[in-house]
């Protein structure tokens, strides 16, 4: 979310829709780190729990480090030179003029309006159809069975044919064509060319 508040605007569409991409990496990783072969073993599993934690750790250490989002800085606080600063730091010698006239003129939009809660934006007929939709596409996501095809993914293997000893690498499969997938819908709809993914 940091990342994707501290972005460009010609690359915050690529880079919000990426945290599907980060998902799928992260699996791939702990189906990679699971096999026996890494730290799979009866001596090693307390290693591969631990293992869970060092991103959490790295941000807690790393974002200390770095600034406010510009967005959070100019719309939020108003604060103009925080925000330049910002952008410097995050973008280096970038030209940030459209950027910051882009922002300028979204603090203008909203000006005066107070930050809604969960109650007002229920109440709000302006934003209702919106958020039947992102509740029904968030709703309808948690049956479409994703998880379920990694929690019973050794079943099915199993059931398929496929040799106990082997279903650990067909997973490994499975997670990399997730992540061939992502990259080829996002390319696809037009929020960025898979050229910016590489």
């Amino acid at each position: 979310m940091y990342i994707a508040e501290c972005a460009p605007l010609k690359l915050r569409g690529m880079i919000t829709v990426s945290a599907s991409l980060f998902i799928a990496v992260g699996k791939l990783i702990g189906l990679a780190f699971g096999l026996s072969e890494f730290l799979s073993s009866e001596a090693a599993w307390p290693l591969l729990m631990a293992s869970s934690g060092l991103p959490a750790l790295l941000q807690l250490v790393t974002l200390p480090f770095f600034p406010e989002s510009p967005r959070y800085l100019l719309i939020d606080m108003g604060d103009k030179e925080g925000c330049l600063k910002a952008m410097l730091q995050l973008w280096k010698g970038r030209d940030h003029t459209a950027e910051m006239i882009g922002m300028m003129e979204e603090r203008k939009a909203i000006n005066g309006a107070k930050p809604k809660g969960v109650v007002d934006l229920l109440r709000d007929h302006s934003v209702r159809r919106q958020l039947i939709v992102l509740l029904l596409v968030c709703g309808a996501i948690q049956f479409i069975g994703v998880n379920v095809v990694y929690f019973y993914a050794y079943d099915v293997f199993q059931n398929a044919g496929i040799a106990g000893s082997q279903i650990r690498y067909v997973s490994l499969g499975m997670a990399i064509t997730e992540i061939f997938t992502i990259i080829l819908c996002v390319s696809t709809t037009g929020t960025a060319p898979i050229s910016h993914w590489f």
